[in-house]
């Protein structure tokens, strides 16, 4: 699940961030910043993970079939 947030950046560090999610994410500055906030959090990221619910049990696509 995705949260949609509004941050300021000073324009030395966005100009520097714009230029690198280009390198590293096709330019979008969205995932370049996630992946720099998870690549600095990685283990209390994992931490928080643990605690949630897992998904159990085999996930198949329904089916419907009617005869008339």
């Amino acid at each position: 699940m995705s949260v949609k947030k509004t941050i300021s950046l000073q324009e030395d560090v966005f100009s520097l961030a714009q230029r690198n999610a280009k390198l590293m994410c096709n330019g979008n500055l969205s995932n370049y910043i996630n992946a720099m906030i998870y690549n600095a959090n990685k283990d209390e990221i994992d931490k928080l993970q643990e605690n949630k619910p897992r998904r159990c049990g085999v996930i198949f696509t329904a089916t419907k079939s009617t005869t008339c």
